[in-house]
């Protein structure tokens, strides 16, 4: 008799683990969807209460991967755990790029493109410095190509010349000999003097 109830009593038992480790197995599974564009990027099953992998992002030309979306317009956190099935769509947004236009070691203009937009000629931001001519926006101290699609940020300068030699060419032939070393300040004097001589 004794024997037969700690047989019993193993059964039971045995009988309960075996039930709670089925319920574990059977958890209720929800399916999350991942939507690129419109069309089905990748489907995912995930147990109740557990946390869905974060898919590889995906790229797109000339375009920022935002992340992945609920229907609801917010942004879906991977840390959270899973508990209905979900519809998580890929947002992206055009890349943008800047060119600065430096200008005595002070931005002067930021002017933002997208990716592939031509700049186009900055007519309207050619600055002035007195005595002298603007010779044009400067990259890596070569003369900048206006006509190129961007694909990058640009920092870029502007570099002058004496005056404008077509005009001056006497008196910056005159300057030029005798002027390293000296001020800007300095060298504007000396045009100022010559051309005094010339029309005098």
């Amino acid at each position: 008799m004794k024997y037969i109830k700690v047989f019993s009593y193993c059964l039971v038992t045995l009988f309960i683990v075996l039930l709670v480790a089925c319920n574990k197995d059977d958890k209720k599974t929800f399916t999350v969807k991942f939507y690129l564009e419109d069309e089905l990027y990748l489907s995912e099953s995930v147990k109740d209460g557990k946390k869905v992998e974060k898919p590889e992002e995906p790229a797109k030309n000339g375009f920022v991967f935002d992340g992945w979306y609920k229907s609801d317009g917010s942004l879906f956190d991977f840390d959270e755990v899973v508990k209905e099935d979900l519809e998580l769509n890929g947002q992206f947004s055009a890349q943008i790029y800047n060119v600065k236009l430096i200008i005595d070691n002070e931005v002067q203009k930021v002017i933002s493109y997208y990716v592939g937009q031509e700049i186009g000629d900055l007519d309207n931001y050619k600055p002035k410095k007195e005595g002298y001519s603007f010779l044009g926006w400067y990259y890596n101290d070569e003369l900048f190509d206006f006509d190129i699609e961007i694909k990058k940020d640009y920092t870029l300068y502007p570099k002058y010349d004496i005056y404008n030699y077509e005009e001056t060419t006497l008196e910056n032939l005159k300057v030029l000999s005798c002027t390293k070393g000296m001020s800007e300040q300095a060298i504007l004097e000396i045009i100022r003097f010559w051309k005094e001589c010339e029309y005098a």
